[in-house]
């Protein structure tokens, strides 16, 4: 099957707030939504149950209803109340909204612009009905603290060019922050044992196609990624948004690990990147090792680390929100773009070699003065 698509409208001017989901080109798929709230039983931690707790959200191309209820923005950052308790209470839920307003009332965002973001009419439909056809899976890995919100905007846009996508809580949001950099190796591998507890949980899922897997990380999930990929044979590709396997802070721990093997990095990557933060900085000594694969850099100027998120299209598209970038919009709708045309090219094109992909992002870096573009094999 043909489904190269490649659509790059950018626009520089300010979005109506129930616009700039419309903004980001949806694909041709409708999408449901639905959850699992499950325990791995083989790990522990101090909950009630003992268990480990694992939320799954799950994001596929679905069936259209009238009936449908499209989800909130509040919806999924409820998400973040029910990750190690599953069943809580209203005024729990009250709570947490309460209290993540105030914080972002004392960074400066408006009370308007906070309910505005909450209330956004997003892409899917609570629950819905899956479509029968079976659908490669991507499965996003968060950074550090973060939940499934903080990556809403994007799984739903893959879902709706026919993919099934899934992510977990951050691991720090199970077990805690880290403490010390040496912890960063025992951290990683529990993301990485998430995301294989959620492939192994998925198994019945008759519409997926588990010999068809993409992995997307940002930030500290980008070295979970690479990890995972290192162990399993079904994983076709790899996308870093400004994941750890090209920051300077993270190289040595991923070398540390166990299951590190270069030679095992053998599928495309496509890494974005920015360089204007001095927390994280760019290396890629990792990334030049990578000899047997295929890798397409894409730096974005002055687009912060934390914008290769939610936070991203919404600091950029309400009004209300400050943002440090400019035309932050349009550099959040690119990475969608550009991330789409990858996963495309791999797994529904004939382009084997990722020739004509290689074209097409050059070309367009010619003709946008905020991006970089590297291509290495």
């Amino acid at each position: 099957m043909n489904k190269i698509i490649f659509v790059l409208l950018f626009s520089f001017s300010s979005f109506a707030q129930d616009e700039f989901i419309i903004n980001l080109d949806k694909g041709i798929y409708d999408v449901g939504f639905k959850t699992l709230l499950l325990f791995d039983s083989t790990r522990t931690i101090h909950n009630p149950s003992g268990y480990r707790p694992v939320q799954i959200s799950i994001w596929f191309p679905a069936e259209a209803s009238y009936d449908s209820i499209s989800m909130r923005y509040k919806d999924y950052f409820l998400l973040s109340a029910n990750e190690i308790h599953f069943q809580i209470s209203k005024s729990v839920e009250d709570s947490i909204i309460t209290d993540y307003k105030n914080l972002l009332l004392k960074n400066g965002i408006s009370n308007d612009a906070i309910d505005n973001w909450f209330n956004i009419q997003m892409l899917a439909c609570k629950e819905g009905m899956p479509l029968k056809p079976k659908f490669p899976l991507i499965i996003v890995a968060q950074g550090n603290f973060h939940s499934a919100h903080h990556q809403s905007f994007l799984c739903e846009f893959l879902a709706s060019y026919g993919y099934i996508v899934v992510t977990n809580p951050s691991q720090t949001r199970i077990t805690g922050p880290l403490n010390d950099k040496s912890q960063a190796v025992e951290s990683a591998d529990e993301q990485v044992k998430d995301m294989e507890f959620t492939i192994k949980s998925l198994m019945n899922f008759a519409n997926i196609d588990f010999n068809n897997i993409a992995l997307i990380g940002h930030s500290f999930g980008g070295r979970s990624i690479l990890l995972l990929q290192m162990k399993n044979r079904n994983i076709r590709c790899l996308v870093s948004l400004d994941g750890g396997l090209g920051l300077n802070t993270a190289i040595e721990d991923i070398k540390s690990s166990t299951l590190y093997n270069p030679e095992k990095m053998n599928v495309p990557l496509l890494h974005f990147y920015e360089d204007s933060e001095e927390f994280v900085k760019p290396d890629f000594s990792l990334i030049n090792g990578f000899n047997n694969s295929q890798r397409f850099l894409i730096k974005i100027k002055d687009m912060k680390h934390f914008y290769f998120s939610s936070l991203g299209l919404v600091s950029g598209s309400i009004n209300g929100f400050s943002p440090v970038s400019q035309d932050l919009a349009a550099k959040y709708k690119m990475t969608c773009d550009f991330t789409i045309a990858f996963l495309d090219s791999v797994f529904y094109s004939n382009d084997p070699d990722l020739k004509i992909l290689d074209r097409k992002f050059s070309s367009f870096a010619d003709k946008i003065n905020f991006i970089t573009y590297q291509y290495k094999r």
